[in-house]
């Protein structure tokens, strides 16, 4: 199937005329014009097309190729789709060879070898992985050679000669090259220094045909490129026209614009049957097939083990680097770049190495520590250790809040910098999601006079509006980013962007423990003073290392930093905790570790949060700074190798944990930091019950918690209910305040149930066999009731039978409806605070007022409101069971007002339930009134 592609250059070359190798983007507009638009590419003389599967993080592409691939998501395509697309096409008459492109995530979860298999059988002939070096492809280029499918190489204007020899060598069609640096997108004019680029290429190539690409998008552009380069690449103008075209043109208009470019039509052959040759035990086909290639048909070309010597070859035939950085942490890790990324990260990895074996440059480092606020405290938290487990063990906090820029992000920052000006950089660029990696960045640079622009988030820019200010008054750039989520992922999207632009002179401080190699080793390299400290303080203090040290994990900075030093001891457990937002089961949360899968994002192999298709998941958390879909690579090794261990913590609880440690201490910390505090209470509640199960009365259990940041940024985002987009579920919050939730129900009662029903299907609702399931109908299926597991909630069955319920009491109106407390949440917007002193968990009667309102207040009908009354019944319908009556009492006692109104209009004496409440409420009152009478005697 390469040969397809060698043949077509062959031709082309023949015809003394250059290739057009054509982009788009499957599914864009839509997918019913995907096999049009192929089919009219080759009628307006196209050569080879490049079909771009569709991926949430392009970060080589430009916006209007961005903008193709989102809308080619939203319309639902997939890697199947596409192959789907292909085979219809060739069934339609498509002659010319396929490339598939785009990024190597979707990719690795479909199965490579399933992939090429699939491909081989739909007519596609080879790949471009933008992000799959040669380097981290050396069994996907074996498996292709197996496929007979070709691995095209990219090659930048940045590619080193060592390195383009390199490339050369492993291509076995043609060379794909990069006009400029950058990202993908038509431009007005070509690099100037395209004639010298690509006779560099020529001089290694060895006849192999080169394609530029990048910036082409007219017909003098066409020809100025072919008449250096035996092909041109167009896509993004391409992508251009197909917006600009009716619905249901674009196939017309870029065949018309394709043959402008090519000034060729070329016929369109009659469709011709796809089939795969395939051989019975004598080796004849079983069918018929039009033509079949055997090895003997296969030119020669690089095979594997060519492959593999040049990517081991030195061109000066030097021995390997003794002081290389290993790039992998096990399985994960590598280098998931754009070629244009690949030579910069080579120079970044040798300029750390030389710093990191240079006494002078960690003096260097060091002599700033004053003025960072190194070494930072660690002390104990009694009140917080007697909170969280009644004192059986002790709790400390390393402050890394206290350091300059309060938090621990300073300490990588200043090593990056300092290693940017070793290598002559002049401008800083960095990513931030909570802000503080920004405003640390921003404050080297500004102590160093160097320009700094940070991107962040849109949504994060609004919920950390503090430290954005404190990054513009450092003298920095902030560019707020609105595409995808508009949070850190996104940010970093763009950082990477930004940065291929101009990789001279500038240098991207990546703030977490993620990206390429080798940046997840710098960053732990330079945050590991955080654990050896730890060490040495804990052995100063307490004659011993800690049984556990506990950080946050978002994508990993101080977690790793804390980790790394004791990796080795096993004495002591590492505990990392993540952002489970709204709950892990919900889809709305930060957990990667917990919930992700392995995959490829922003450059490095590691866990990430993605779908079945490989499109990387929406993130949430209540914190900006765990807002992110991956984790560093080295947390996936330590996870796979069970040297660590994770929890998690929903918004709700890291809120608690913000509290406790606010109040208990005198400390508050940052959101990311309060995840750690429920971890490390969860933990020391677990440490005493071994304790005590194992009889151990011995010396205490000791935790080091890393408090990574301080909460001046959130104090805000807290205060303002509306800047608190986290959810409680009353099934949680039962649980919380010791009610057990199999012993809760919710019961509606029907004053006029046929008025009811009316007053439904007036608002247009469908109607059901009889008036009590309508009424089920309405109530457990409105798309405005939120419920739990059902987000957003499926359209109505036809038909539903009540859910299962105790026995409705007789004496109760006949449309009573039995509602289980799982199912129902609020978002904390629509709650107080807390009614609770030391508990962020709201009091129940707030919360049981709350499901009320939600319920009448639904249906949007005031007609329908009238004739509904709630009632709140615990332990199946009967108070006197429950074990807390004076719990009962307080909470009836809370609501008497609107149990007065509910009860409206009813038998009391024929609702022994009711009754048995207002039996208690009064008995309740009474003694209330004896109460207030003491006191006034005493007083007297």
């Amino acid at each position: 199937m390469s040969q397809a592609i060698r043949d077509t250059f062959a031709r082309c070359k023949a015809e003394k005329r250059p290739a057009l190798v054509s982009y788009f983007t499957c599914g864009y507009p839509t997918i019913e014009d995907t096999v049009g638009i192929m089919l009219g590419m080759q009628a307006g003389g196209v050569d080879i097309i490049e079909v771009g599967i569709a991926f949430t993080d392009p970060i080589a592409d430009g916006p209007t190729i961005q903008k193709a691939n989102t809308v080619a998501l939203a319309n639902g395509v997939t890697t199947t789709i596409a192959l789907e697309q292909v085979r219809k096409a060739r069934k339609a008459g498509l002659r010319v060879p396929i490339i598939f492109m785009g990024y190597y995530n979707p990719l690795l979860r479909y199965g490579e070898d399933k992939m090429l298999r699939d491909c081989q059988q739909a007519g596609v002939n080879g790949f471009i992985m933008v992000d799959l070096p040669p380097e981290e492809a050396v069994k996907f280029r074996q498996s292709c050679r197996k496929y007979k499918l070709s691995y095209v190489p990219l090659i930048a204007p940045a590619t080193s000669d060592k390195r383009m020899k390199l490339l050369c060598k492993i291509a076995d069609s043609f060379i794909y090259v990069v006009s400029r640096m950058g990202v993908t997108g038509a431009t007005g004019s070509l690099n100037t220094q395209l004639p010298e680029l690509l006779s560099r290429v020529h001089k290694y190539s060895g006849g192999v045909p080169a394609a530029v690409g990048f910036g082409v998008s007219t017909r003098e552009h066409f020809q100025s490129v072919g008449a250096i380069a035996e092909g041109v690449v167009i896509g993004s103008q391409i992508v251009i026209e197909m917006g600009k075209a009716p619905q249901g043109q674009a196939a017309k208009a870029v065949q018309e614009y394709c043959s402008h470019i090519t000034g060729r039509t070329v016929e369109v052959p009659q469709p011709r049957s796809l089939t795969v040759a395939t051989s019975d035990k004598d080796g004849a086909p079983t069918v018929s097939v039009d033509s079949v290639i055997t090895d003997d048909d296969v030119p020669s070309e690089p095979g594997l083990a060519d492959q593999l010597d040049a990517l081991n070859a030195a061109s000066n035939g030097s021995a390997p680097n003794p002081d290389a950085i290993p790039s992998r942490f096990g399985q994960f890790g590598g280098q998931y770049v754009p070629e244009s990324l690949m030579d910069c990260l080579a120079e970044l990895e040798d300029g750390f190495s030389q710093a990191l074996n240079d006494p002078k440059f960690w003096e260097e480092y060091r002599s700033y520590y004053p003025y960072m606020g190194r070494p930072s405290s660690l002390h104990p938290a009694p009140r917080l250790s007697e909170a969280a487990a009644g004192g059986r063990v002790n709790i400390y906090l390393k402050r890394e809040d206290l350091n300059h820029t309060g938090s621990h992000k300073i300490n990588n920052a200043l090593g990056q910098i300092l290693i940017a000006r070793r290598l002559g950089k002049t401008r800083i660029i960095a990513e931030t999601g909570a802000g503080q990696h920004g405003v640390a960045t921003a404050t080297v640079c500004a102590k160093f006079g160097m320009p700094c622009t940070v991107f962040m988030g849109a949504e994060d820019v609004r919920r950390q509006a503090l430290n954005v200010f404190r990054i513009k008054l450092l003298g920095a750039k902030v560019v707020a980013v609105e595409a995808g989520s508009r949070t850190l992922r996104d940010a970093v999207n763009e950082a990477l962007r930004a940065w291929i632009v101009d990789l001279d002179t500038t240098h991207y401080v990546i703030g977490s423990a993620i990206g390429p190699h080798p940046f997840p080793t710098i960053v732990r390299t330079f945050q590991s003073v955080i654990g050896k400290e730890t060490k040495e303080q804990m052995k100063e203090q307490i004659g011993k290392l800690p049984d556990a040290v506990v950080a946050c994990v978002g994508g990993g900075s101080n977690a790793v930093g804390m980790f790394y030093p004791f990796s080795n001891d096993p004495s002591v457990k590492l505990v990392g905790v993540e952002a489970a937002g709204d709950g892990i089961s919900t889809g709305r949360h930060s957990a990667t570790l917990l919930g992700g899968s392995i995959g490829v994002l922003h450059g490095v192999r590691t866990y990430i949060l993605q779908n079945e298709h490989g499109q990387v998941s929406d993130t949430h958390s209540v914190s900006a700074g765990l807002d992110y879909p991956g984790v560093g690579p080295e947390l996936s090794s330590w996870k796979d190798s069970n040297r660590a261990r994770f929890l998690s913590a929903t918004d709700a609880e890291a809120l608690i944990g913000f509290r406790t440690l606010s109040q208990t201490e005198g400390i508050i910390p940052a959101l990311e930091s309060s995840h750690a505090i429920w971890g490390a209470m969860q933990l020391a509640k677990e440490l005493a019950e071994e304790d005590d199960k194992n009889g151990n009365k011995g010396e205490k259990k000791n935790i080091v918690i890393c408090l990574s940041g301080r909460g001046d940024k959130d104090v805000e985002s807290v205060a303002e209910k509306a800047g608190i987009p986290c959810t409680v579920w009353f099934e949680d919050a039962l649980a919380h305040h010791g009610v057990p939730t199999d012993v809760f129900s919710l019961y509606i009662l029907v004053a006029d149930i046929e008025q009811a029903r009316e007053a439904m299907l007036d608002s247009g609702w469908t109607d059901a066999t009889e008036p009590r399931e309508t009424l089920i109908h309405f109530l457990l299926w409105h798309p405005e009731i939120p419920r739990r597991r059902l987000n957003p909630p499926p359209p109505p069955p036809s038909s539903l039978s009540p859910p299962s319920s105790p026995p409705p009491d007789p004496n109760l109106a006949t449309a009573t409806v039995f509602l289980p407390a799982a199912d129902w949440y609020f978002p904390t917007s629509e709650l107080a605070w807390s009614t609770s002193e030391n508990d962020f968990y709201p009091s129940l009667p707030t919360l049981i007022n709350s499901l009320i309102s939600k319920l009448l207040d639904a249906p949007h009908d005031t007609r329908l409101q009238r004739t509904m009354a709630l009632y709140v019944v615990y332990l199946y319908g009967h108070v006197k069971t429950l074990k807390d009556r004076n719990f009962v009492k307080h909470i009836k006692h809370e609501n008497r007002r609107f149990h007065d109104d509910a009860l409206a209009g009813y038998n009391v004496g024929t609702l022994p339930v009711i009754a048995e409440e207002r039996r208690l409420r009064d008995e309740l009152l009474l003694q209330h009134k004896k109460r207030n009478r003491r006191k006034k005697s005493r007083k007297n």
